[in-house]
């Protein structure tokens, strides 16, 4: 896999003008209500790297600090919901289709657990595991995807089967299939997190476990049902 270098990153990263991620997202961050302190000193690194090298890369549609808050603030939502459902430390929690990081980077960053994150794109998965790195998470990043009979590396492999506690995917599948596929990566009770946007019915007629509504989503929870 081609791979970023510190040196390169560094390159990139100088100061972001135009305020921070804490000042633009602490109003909406405390009326999630938070368990646990916001990690701001990581999300303020992952902002200036997801605005450096977010042209370079194809990371991300946002170009200023106020359109990567609103992404930012999805993921808290992702957090905050985990909270809710007693998400724990040691947790293993995988992020299918993690493309620029949204939610799994904000996970990693905000969350003690332990994190796979699935990306079928080399620079993307380069890109991710370099910011694994930089933020000290415990995790790896793997080059595949999933399938209906498991997780797929780039050379169509079927990687041995392990359970997570929860599972989370941002655009990647319906709500009714990711649902559905899920549920093969999940242990005991483990959680699914599905996008909806508000107002959205309970995808299979499943009804959630908590749920976190944003100004355009609503982020809900799943245990395992099968």
């Amino acid at each position: 896999m081609a791979r970023l270098t510190a040196e390169r990153c560094r390159s990139y990263c100088g100061s972001v003008s135009g305020g921070n991620l804490k000042a633009l997202l602490e109003p909406h961050v405390s009326a999630l209500g938070f368990l646990r302190g916001i990690a701001w000193d990581k999300l303020e690194e992952l902002g200036r790297q997801w605005l450096r090298f977010g042209r370079a890369m194809n990371l991300s549609g946002a170009r200023d600090l106020p359109g990567l808050a609103e992404q930012v603030a999805e993921g808290l939502e992702v957090v905050a919901l985990a909270e809710r459902l007693g998400c724990a430390e040691g947790d293993r929690w995988i992020d299918v289709g993690s493309g620029a990081g949204f939610p799994g980077l904000i996970v990693a960053a905000c969350l003690p657990v332990e994190i796979l994150l699935v990306e079928p794109r080399e620079r993307r998965a380069a890109f991710l595991e370099l910011m694994l790195a930089q933020l000290r998470a415990r995790g790896r990043v793997i080059r595949g995807r999933l399938e209906e009979d498991g997780i797929r590396d780039e050379r169509g492999g079927l990687l041995d089967r392990v359970e997570f506690g929860w599972a989370s995917a941002r655009a990647v599948f319906s709500p009714e299939l990711w649902l559905t596929r899920s549920q093969t990566l999940l242990a005991g009770d483990g959680v699914t997190v599905v996008h909806l946007h508000r107002g959205d019915a309970d995808p299979l007629g499943r009804e959630a476990a908590a749920s976190v509504d944003g100004e355009r989503w609503s982020v809900r929870g799943y245990r395992r049902f099968t």
